[in-house]
């Protein structure tokens, strides 16, 4: 049975809007602490691509100062939009918050020029997310096209409880995730 993405678009973005900011803060929270725990667990992981999280999106960029503070030795590094017609993007250094500037789409984008080297792991936005590690965006192809060329990166779907799905559409271009984390 083939999934309608658009309707499930549709679906997904009225559920995320229905999160209270009270809630949505608590599961950003909640995130950025559990993403603590496992870089501090996992010293392997040096460079982590995260996301700055829109409205309907987790807010990750605690995390920056928190393993500053605790000395963690890592890295951040968030995407830049480089080409909207194309759908391309890169990831740059940030190190502080305000580093970032309001991009494409008015998505916070780092400033810093400072190209990621290959990515230990990338944690990875969407709308909707199966256990399975299938992912389901807001149609740009972005995050496909940019993992697509990297096959060995370890990756993080990252959202709220809301957002989990029995079944989602698959097509050849979408790149599963290898791992999910929803609260």
């Amino acid at each position: 049975m083939k999934l309608d993405k658009s309707s499930l678009r549709t679906y997904y973005k009225s559920r995320l809007l229905e999160l209270s900011d009270q809630d949505k803060q608590l599961s950003s929270q909640l995130l950025t602490n559990k993403l603590y725990n496992y870089l501090e667990k996992n010293a392997t992981i040096k460079h982590i691509g995260i996301f700055a999280g829109t409205t309907t999106e987790p807010y990750l960029l605690h995390i920056i100062q928190l393993a500053a503070e605790q000395r963690l030795e890592v890295k951040f590094y968030l995407p830049k939009i480089t080409d909207t017609q194309q759908s391309l993007m890169h990831f740059e250094q940030v190190t502080n918050e305000q580093e970032l500037t309001r991009g494409a789409y008015d998505i916070l984008e780092p400033t810093s020029g400072i190209l990621a080297p290959l990515l230990d792991l990338i944690l990875v936005p969407g709308l909707a997310f199966t256990n399975q590690g299938a992912r389901l965006g807001q149609g740009g192809g972005y995050y496909d096209r940019f993992l697509n060329k990297y096959p060995d990166t370890d990756t993080l779907g990252v959202g709220f409880h809301c957002q989990l799905a029995d079944l989602l559409s698959i097509e050849h271009h979408d790149i599963a995730l290898n791992n999910i984390w929803l609260k």
